[in-house]
């Protein structure tokens, strides 16, 4: 899984996000979602369940970063 961590897309520190507004952190997490289903695509066994399992993590948080959005509009 060494590839997910130095791809294009995870260039910026996982800790840099935290401090994104809501919608550009769900933007990221949506990002890493996706190139671990990509990764998950080209992967077997349990590697793959392991980049499936991430990417549902990323889409959690990206859904966490959406709702903290929608509360600081209303």
């Amino acid at each position: 899984m060494s590839a997910f961590r130095h791809s294009a897309t995870a260039e910026f520190a996982l800790s840099d996000i935290s401090k994104l507004p809501p919608r550009e952190r769900a933007k990221r997490y949506r990002e890493l979602a996706k190139e671990a289903r990509v990764h998950a695509a080209h992967a077997k066994g349990d590697e793959q369940a392991a980049f499936i399992k991430f990417a549902g993590k990323w889409e959690l948080l990206a859904r966490e970063a959406d709702d903290e959005a929608a509360e600081a509009e209303d």
